[in-house]
């Protein structure tokens, strides 16, 4: 859910949710991977207004698509700045 945040949804966690598709329990969540620290002004003012690459600066990657392989690794397609991204199992 690349739409909800604290304010439109609040207490909503944004991530990969993993849980049971036949009782719709969720087991887990691997959290999406925020900003790496807080943009500067000068860096917010380097892009143009409805770049997504603005909003992933401020908010972090929106992961839109999910993949599992055999070996259980999870696989995040974040929309917004157009990166695959490979969460592996512990």
């Amino acid at each position: 859910d690349s739409q909800s945040d604290e304010k439109t949804n609040p207490g909503f966690q944004r991530g990969i949710r993993i849980g049971n598709a036949k009782d719709g329990s969720v087991k887990s969540l691997i959290p999406s991977p925020g900003p790496v620290q807080k943009p500067t002004p000068e860096a917010i003012a380097a892009y143009a207004p409805g770049d997504p690459r603005l909003e992933v600066l401020l908010r972090g990657a929106t992961t839109e698509g999910i993949a599992v392989d055999a070996s259980g690794n999870v696989y995040g397609g974040e929309a917004n700045s157009m990166n695959l991204r490979k969460y592996a199992k512990n």
